[in-house]
């Protein structure tokens, strides 16, 4: 038989009762939150005495306070600011004159060079003692210090900055020179714009051979649309024939007094031209930012040359004829200076190898 539904329900009620009176006999009783405020003194600010920290320091019973000697000093808002110096013009006088120093008393006797410049050797003389030592790049000589070592020259700088160079053989001293630009203004002249003078000998002498020329020039082919139109200035010419000839960089010369040097023929062509003695002037079209420009030319030779300009011709061939004349002795000297050279190689050579072995 089964009980009765509200027994069920009766039963059930009861233990939920009980268990409900079971939680709040354990619940934990939560204390009340209280203020973190400090509780206001009941006391006037007057009864409680301000404590002077500074003679806490003072009144030490060691006795180990060191009083400020310096006293502070309340800073001045009143402070002027200086005024600016009086420009004053700075006159040259001779004490800022540059000043050099003497050469060294050395002579460069002997080199090797290598693929690596730090790897260069070098033998110096000394012309006081005549004693031979042996160098590298970095090395002190004196008040100056090596600072490369070439195949053909060494460059040592003193104490002054002062810049020296040492030659092997005479003839590198003139190859070296050679390579120093000439001073065009004496060759190249100009009174009308666009309208030059050129003296041809001196000029000449200059510029050996349309390579040389090529090389200062930085001559190269111009394109346009792919089809060559010209000869180009280039942008890297740094020689100052190219203003003196009126020229800039990027410029397209595009004919030869009317010669169009577009192909490699007519270039040749333009050339015979131009080194022919029947030429005395030369036209050149050229193309500048997109606009024409016509430059002239004119050759001046011994007899359109004015006497009264200095002549570097008659000075070559007098020069060329002395050379000429003292050949033998030249080769004579030329093969003592070889055999000096192998001397002083083989010198060197002994010297490093005994080095080494050390």
């Amino acid at each position: 038989m089964r009980p009765p539904l509200w027994i069920i329900n009766s039963a059930l009620l009861v233990l939920l009762l009980v268990c409900v009176y079971i939680l709040m006999l354990l619940q934990p009783k939560i204390p009340l939150a209280s203020s973190i405020l400090p509780k206001t003194t009941t006391g006037t600010s007057d009864s409680i005495a301000p404590v002077n920290l500074k003679s806490i320091y003072e009144d030490d019973i060691f006795k180990t306070h060191i009083s400020n000697l310096n006293p502070e000093v309340a800073p001045d808002n009143d402070m002027q600011i200086p005024q600016p110096p009086i420009y004053r013009q700075l006159i040259q006088g001779e004490q800022d004159l540059p000043s050099f120093l003497e050469p060294l008393p050395i002579a460069l006797t002997g080199m090797m060079t290598f693929v690596d410049e730090n790897q260069n050797r070098i033998m110096v003389r000394d012309n006081r003692d005549q004693i031979e030592r042996a160098y590298q790049v970095g090395d002190e000589l004196e008040d100056a210090q090596i600072v490369r070592i070439l195949p053909n020259k060494v460059l040592i700088i003193r104490a002054n900055s002062q810049q020296e160079t040492l030659f092997l053989r005479e003839q590198d001293i003139i190859n070296d020179l050679d390579q120093i630009e000439p001073n065009w203004e004496n060759m190249i002249t100009s009174e009308l714009p666009n309208c030059y003078q050129i003296k041809t000998k001196e000029f000449v002498l200059q510029v050996k051979n349309i390579g040389n020329l090529v090389d200062l020039l930085n001559l190269i082919t111009a394109y346009k649309a792919g089809v060559s139109i010209g000869i180009k200035i280039g942008s890297n010419a740094t020689s100052q024939l190219v203003g003196q000839l009126g020229l800039q960089n990027d410029d397209i010369i595009t004919s030869i007094n009317d010669i169009e040097v577009a192909q490699v023929q007519e270039r040749l062509n333009a050339y015979n031209l131009v080194v022919n003695p029947s030429t005395t002037t030369v036209n050149l079209k050229i193309l500048r930012n997109q606009q024409p420009i016509e430059l002239i030319y004119t050759l001046l030779t011994d007899q359109n040359t004015d006497k009264s300009l200095p002549t570097v011709i008659n000075n070559a061939a007098a020069v060329q004829a002395h050379v000429a004349k003292n050949q033998a002795n030249f080769e004579i000297i030329n093969d003592k200076i070889k055999s000096n050279d192998r001397h002083n190689m083989a010198q060197f050579k002994n010297k490093i190898s005994q080095s080494i072995s050390r």
